[in-house]
């Protein structure tokens, strides 16, 4: 059988847990480059999909390849919260940001803010309900 498959190592058994951590040293649009371990420059061959945008100085989890490492994430500094993306208590999606969240595709756009403001923003917009569709506030404007 045909795979294709390339080895980390080729010539050796595949070595168990052969990882490092690195220090990022040249980026280009959000991407390593190259990584420093242990003083030694290593070219960047690749990154898993699920890394961030990287920046020169960020520690990440790099794996030898033939050709140079793989980047496969990016730890967190010191202090740094992480993703802020979660399931509540009951499975549903809850996104928290202390800045806000803003929503975009295209011309439309849908932005929460942090002082409690929520603005939706398109070209056309619908509301469809099969029971009762409610508005409520101190003022409501028309136009």
């Amino acid at each position: 059988m045909n795979n294709k498959v390339t080895r980390l190592y080729p010539g050796q058994d595949q070595p168990q847990g052969q990882t490092a951590i690195a220090t990022v040293v040249d980026t280009e649009n959000g991407e390593a480059l190259t990584v420093a371990i242990t003083g030694e420059q290593l070219t960047v061959v690749g990154h898993f999909g699920e890394v961030p945008i990287l920046k020169s100085g960020d520690r990440v989890a790099v794996m030898q390849a033939e050709d140079g490492v793989i980047v496969m994430s990016r730890l967190r500094s010191p202090g740094e919260s992480p993703l802020p993306l979660a399931l509540d208590q009951d499975g549903r999606l809850e996104i928290e940001a202390a800045g806000g969240i803003c929503l975009k595709s295209g011309e439309s756009r849908i932005e929460i803010t942090a002082d409690g403001r929520i603005w939706v923003d398109g070209r056309e917009i619908y509301s469809i309900s099969e029971g009762r569709l409610r508005l409520q506030g101190s003022t409501i404007e028309l136009n």
